[in-house]
């Protein structure tokens, strides 16, 4: 499998050591290319259950947190993409996502148990695979200069963030410059 990458919004930032294929428009806007609501009617509605379950269960101090009120409008704009056993959906609201693009972003096994929940301003699916299931590194930009990025592997039973860094543009240098750091 190809290393894809997503892009939530435009970005005009390159990541470092990496040329993943961008999918979805040309401008990376909405690049998650299906719409929940297209999925078959059984499908659908467990996909739905399963992202709504996990937003409720979000600690208000979370990141990922939406009010239980507005959970069913977050559930009007979720985008999907598939590779091979796992669903990606990602939330496209004004109500989870903020103003910097990070969103919620979930990976599901074929049976719609919620493996990850994190925020995310692009997804790379990465060409390793653990356990039957994509390796995936997260982007998620905490300033123009300044991106977070975090690497998951599938242990068999849920995904887990292994390896995480900060790239920060040098404006001596004229480059990025990755440095790795422990993931919360």
């Amino acid at each position: 499998m190809k290393s894809l990458t997503f892009l939530v919004l435009l970005t005009t930032l390159t990541a470092v050591g990496q040329s993943p294929r961008n999918i979805g428009d040309e401008h990376g806007v909405n690049a998650l290319r299906h719409d929940v609501a297209s999925l078959p009617v059984n499908h659908r509605a467990e996909v739905l259950h399963a992202i709504s379950a996990a937003l409720e269960l979000m600690d208000p101090k979370d990141d990922n947190y939406v009010d239980p009120q507005d959970v069913p409008e977050v559930l009007h704009t979720l985008l999907f993409e598939r590779f091979g056993n796992i669903t990606f959906v990602q939330t496209t609201d004004t109500l989870s996502c903020g103003p910097d693009g990070n969103c919620g972003l979930f990976a599901l096994d074929r049976f719609h148990h919620v493996l990850v929940a994190t925020r995310a301003h692009y997804l790379t699916v990465q060409k390793t695979v653990h356990n039957g299931s994509p390796d995936f590194q997260t982007g998620l930009p905490t300033s123009v200069f300044q991106t977070v990025r975090t690497w998951y592997r599938f242990d068999g039973d849920r995904y887990h963030a292994i390896r995480c860094a900060d790239d920060n543009w040098n404006f001596q240098y004229k480059k990025w410059d990755r440095n790795f750091k422990p993931c919360k």
